[in-house]
């Protein structure tokens, strides 16, 4: 191996693409040129090896995109954005997932004391309505998920289930298209 690692041995935990680029020795990460996930490359040449804070004894594959800190395939989630995919540890999604919560849940509120706004100072009986509307179909269902997310936040798909998902249904795919060429 030389001064290099060789780089067919490397590959891209998020997406799976080989990392075809050589690595000079003492690189500690290298961008995947397909995903732009950050990948830790293994410390063949190195003493200390990286490993993930929440599972010492595992390897750690990849950094938080928010923390930076270096988390194995099942602590690092997958958090879709606009633009793409982020790669998230636990705490940096829950920060996410609770954030987004919080702006849901302020604006229930905002409608809340609109249609209290609209039943309180109504002069017909159309501003009331549209009070009780604004209050039942929009605050309320509103301030109901966003106090539910907050306390209890979704966890994302870490990158080890989705590995085993796309495997299952490779499998799943072969057994049906060896059960297909045996009807036809």
């Amino acid at each position: 191996m030389g001064n290099i690692l060789e780089a067919e041995t490397l590959t891209c935990p998020f997406c799976g693409a080989p990392y075809r680029e050589s690595i000079p020795s003492g690189t500690v990460h290298a961008r995947c040129k397909y995903c732009k996930g950050t990948i830790i490359v293994p410390a063949y040449f190195e003493v200390e090896v990286i490993r993930c804070p929440n599972h010492p004894d595992v390897l750690a594959v990849g950094l938080c995109n928010d923390c930076g800190g270096s988390y194995c395939d099942s602590c690092l989630c997958f958090y879709d954005v606009e633009h793409g995919t982020l790669y998230l540890c636990p705490k940096c999604f829950r920060e996410r997932e609770t954030s987004k919560a919080t702006g849901i849940l302020v604006l229930g509120v905002l409608v809340l004391l609109a249609g209290f706004f609209f039943i309180a100072f109504a002069p017909s009986s159309e501003g009331t309505i549209a009070g009780v509307f604004l209050i039942g179909f929009f605050a309320l269902p509103f301030v109901t998920w966003g106090v539910y997310k907050t306390l209890y936040p979704t966890q994302g798909l870490s990158l080890k289930e989705r590995k085993d998902t796309v495997e299952r249904e490779i499998e799943s795919r072969k057994a049906f298209g060896s059960q297909a060429s045996f009807y036809f």
